[in-house]
């Protein structure tokens, strides 16, 4: 249920047994009653074009309806393979990315990842290191004098 379900519920029972009052009657009750003042003008225009505030059927999207040979397509596409694009598939199946990623997950168990680069040292290995060493070595370095650099 929607936020404010209930509040336009009572719109719409009060518009239909108040019409008489007017627009501006109308939205001053409401107002008193703390409801937000766009939504409330969206659906009391709503109200006087079309006499309701039901969603009017077949406004939305033309659902597409893929087959499933391209389902097993996609599948098959991204089943243990790395490197795949969904952007670059979902092209090639002329629909959006997020369709792909649908198909995925509704009708299979396959699951995208990040791929994370492996870091260049693990933490004992950051731990066994000298501190400051490259900083002490840049420094004494700079000098071009080796006897500052012996024990290193």
């Amino acid at each position: 249920m929607a936020k404010f379900d209930h509040l336009k519920e009572t719109l719409y029972n009060f518009y239909k047994n108040n019409s008489h009052l007017g627009r501006k009657a109308i939205y001053d009750r409401f107002i008193e009653l703390d409801a937000p003042k766009r939504t409330l003008n969206r659906w009391l225009i709503k109200l006087l074009q079309n006499k309701t505030l039901d969603r009017k059927k077949g406004s939305g999207r033309i659902a597409k309806k893929v087959t499933p040979t391209v389902k097993k397509a996609i599948k098959r596409m991204f089943n243990h393979k790395s490197g795949r694009s969904q952007k670059k598939s979902a092209n090639s199946f002329n629909m959006h990315q997020t369709y792909v990623s649908k198909i995925l997950k509704k009708y299979s168990n396959i699951r995208a990842y990040k791929k994370y680069k492996k870091p260049l040292m693990t933490q004992l290995q950051k731990s066994q290191l000298r501190p400051k060493c490259r900083k002490i070595h840049f420094t004494f370095n700079s000098h071009n004098n080796a006897s500052y650099i012996k024990n290193f």
